[in-house]
């Protein structure tokens, strides 16, 4: 029960997109939905193991793993007022 407080919303997501290209950056498309202070996770998987490429501008790494060829990654950030 929420007393004096509204309740969270509701977790929502964003159709996932793909891109099979070898390429040196990457742009983020944010959803136009997206609200001030909005959590954002970003999960990004590659084909390799061995994977140098640099975290995207605003967010940071929450964690990275390899499981065979392939490296997935996980950043966050906290979406502001120029965001969507």
């Amino acid at each position: 029960m929420y007393v004096g407080v509204s309740p969270p919303s509701p977790v929502s997501c964003q159709p996932p997109s793909s891109k099979y290209v070898n390429a040196t950056s990457d742009s983020v498309n944010i959803p136009a939905t997206t609200a001030n202070n909005d959590a954002l996770l970003l999960f990004e998987t590659m084909g390799s193991k061995t994977v140098n490429d640099t975290v995207p501008a605003g967010w940071t790494l929450v964690d990275s793993t390899v499981q065979g060829s392939h490296t997935t990654k996980v950043y966050s950030r906290v979406a502001n007022g120029t965001d969507a």
